[in-house]
């Protein structure tokens, strides 16, 4: 399933490393994105520099003072869907991608599927910051895939031209994602309809009533 490019991802990798596992996998989400349809807008921490989140503009960041953060509420704002990547730092995710979380509104997720890229010492060390990630998600509105990414070192390389290889496994993980993010995005873009009533709700089951 592919879509028009009107629609946007926001890829942020939250890794501040050089040569950083986490960034490498990030770009073959992105680019894996872009064959599906995507206009994507890619955050590197490494590059982007905020100041300490500042709770006086939790409910406003378009306000802050700070062009930087403007624009990437901005860039939020336009998305239909979100990726978020992080190292394993001490047993979670990374300060600065909790510093860039920490700098947009609480539901900036809202109607709006995110999925989430782990990269740790080894494959296991990266689901419980997953599940931390999907915490989050939640709590600023929005719907964590059923696909995750974690990987570890031996799931990484680089051929002589220096294009990025992943074990198949990840590689199978990430088609899975795209494709999920792909589909909820229309999805979730969609108008909801009227909430139903608790009258309607009551005369529906009677209706359905066998009598037992």
């Amino acid at each position: 399933m592919t879509i028009s490019s009107d629609r946007r991802c926001v890829v942020v990798c939250g890794s501040t490393k050089a040569d950083s596992r986490t960034r490498a996998v990030s770009n073959v989400m992105a680019e894996r994105l872009r064959q599906a349809g995507f206009a994507v807008s890619f955050i590197d921490t490494r590059q982007l520099v905020l100041p300490i989140a500042d709770p006086e503009f939790h409910h406003s960041p378009d306000q802050h003072p700070e062009p930087a953060v403007r624009e990437l509420s901005s860039t939020f704002d336009a998305a239909q869907a979100v990726v978020l990547a992080s190292p394993v730092y001490h047993g979670s995710y990374s300060g600065v991608l909790k510093n860039l979380l920490d700098h947009l509104r609480w539901d900036a997720f809202a109607r709006r599927p995110v999925g989430l890229i782990v990269h740790g010492g080894n494959p296991l060390s990266g689901t419980p910051v997953c599940d931390h990630l999907r915490s989050v998600v939640r709590t600023m509105a929005g719907y964590a895939t059923q696909s995750q990414v974690v990987s570890g070192p031996a799931d990484i390389s680089w051929d002589d031209r220096g294009t990025t290889v992943l074990a198949e496994p990840v590689q199978l993980r990430i088609d899975r994602m795209a494709a999920e993010l792909v589909e909820l995005s229309v999805l979730l873009s969609r108008p909801r309809t009227k909430p139903t009533s608790r009258r309607e709700l009551g005369r529906a089951k009677d209706m359905s009533s066998d009598g037992r």
